[in-house]
């Protein structure tokens, strides 16, 4: 006849014999802030050795001014890349050095340059418990148009853009004119100009969007 409480016993000793129970097993469960809310989620990733041309594609496809490079496995953020990255990578800045030293200017051979080599590393980014307001003031603060949303181990979560703020605030700010936010010190160029300099100019003034003025 066995005794009571005996069924719990054993199953101690199983455990204590099976080891230290991992935490990893059972992860708490994931904070989130208002910041959530709004982001983009699942978000579309590339990995680091994906090609330029390859990470152009699912751009252009997806509709996306930027792309956030994360490991395949773990999605931790490693960088991400800008259609401003592209933009000096193809000769509007610095990044066309690569092109020019490693490719001989062979741009057939530069878009298949693995994109760790063009991304920006120092990426600008949010918590997952973060706020709306906070993520208003680091697109101002550091002039970057989206931010990854990552937890505290750097896994990406999600993306949050400059549209999804305008979106939420549409039709909720009433009385202001266009005259007082508008920019007014305006950078243009003409139609005349070659590709190149509108590329090299666009990067020299760190601008997304360039007016053509006939």
């Amino acid at each position: 006849m066995s005794r009571r409480g005996s069924g719990k016993r054993e199953t101690f000793r199983t455990l204590r014999g099976e080891g230290p129970v991992s935490l990893r097993e059972h992860p708490p469960k994931r904070r989130e802030g208002e910041i959530m809310r709004i982001a983009k989620k699942p978000v579309v990733t590339t990995a680091p050795t994906t090609p330029v041309y390859d990470a152009i594609q699912i751009m252009v496809n997806e509709g996306f001014r930027r792309l956030p490079v994360a490991d395949p496995g773990t999605k931790k953020l490693r960088g991400i890349v800008t259609a401003m990255d592209i933009i000096d990578y193809l000769g509007g800045g610095s990044k066309f050095e690569i092109v020019r030293k490693r490719h001989g200017g062979n741009f057939y051979k530069a878009i298949y340059e693995p994109i760790k080599f063009i991304m920006t590393s120092k990426v600008i980014s949010i918590e997952t418990t973060g706020k709306i307001d906070e993520a208003i003031e680091l697109m101002k603060k550091h002039n970057v148009g989206g931010l990854p949303v990552i937890d505290e181990e750097g896994k990406i979560w999600g993306i949050i853009t400059e549209r999804d703020i305008a979106f939420l605030f549409a039709g909720k700010i009433g009385g202001v004119k266009v005259s007082g936010i508008m920019s007014t010190n305006v950078v243009t160029i003409s139609p005349k100009e070659s590709i190149f300099m509108a590329e090299k100019t666009m990067v020299e003034k760190g601008f997304r969007r360039l007016p053509l003025v006939y």
